[in-house]
């Protein structure tokens, strides 16, 4: 038996962050408004857009990139884990205004666990820095995977984080 001070331990950070400039966003959104209305009064309007509709939507997107790039298994994993952190672990998400009319979106989850979903460990052991350096992972620099809108301007980036931890650190 693994000695409590040896046991180890994976924290993980599942992240998402959409850039958001309205100014970019008004000419495709103004088409379904009436004549007269102005970019001012739309500005909380295509905010609500945005965080209601378009972030679902490059989710939904994201997870069909996720399942062409790193297989169903892999999809359904990160998946079930996102419920478990949702539950289970820290969760937060904010709206950051950045200059003028510009945000920044972030969602984030994170929790412990105390081994990895197969796929998802079979994709860290094939990643080229985890085999040189042993680093799991990159939190809020490189994504994984960048999806686009159809029709809006706005890019979702998603990114994984796993630190592996020993000992204290992975008291729960």
């Amino acid at each position: 038996m693994e000695e409590k001070g040896n046991e180890f331990c994976y924290l993980i950070r599942i992240w998402r962050r959409v850039g958001i400039d309205l100014v970019k966003i008004w000419p495709i959104y103004k088409e379904s408004l009436e004549e007269g209305v102005n970019f001012i009064d739309a500005v909380d309007k295509m905010l609500n857009l945005v965080i209601r509709r378009l972030i679902p939507e490059l989710n939904e997107k994201l997870k069909n990139e996720l399942i062409l790039r790193y297989g169903e298994e892999f999809a359904e994993e990160l998946e079930e884990m996102e419920k478990n952190f949702y539950i289970t672990g820290n969760y937060d998400m904010d709206l950051e205004p950045v200059l003028g009319f510009q945000y920044m979106w972030w969602e984030i989850l994170a929790d412990i666990t105390r081994s990895l979903p197969p796929a998802i460990e079979r994709l860290i052991v094939r990643n080229k820095t985890f085999r040189e350096k042993g680093v799991y992972g990159s939190f809020l620099r490189k994504g994984l995977v960048s999806v686009v809108h159809d029709r809006y301007p706005i890019k979702l980036v998603f990114g994984l984080q796993i630190v592996k931890r020993k000992g204290p650190e992975c008291e729960f």
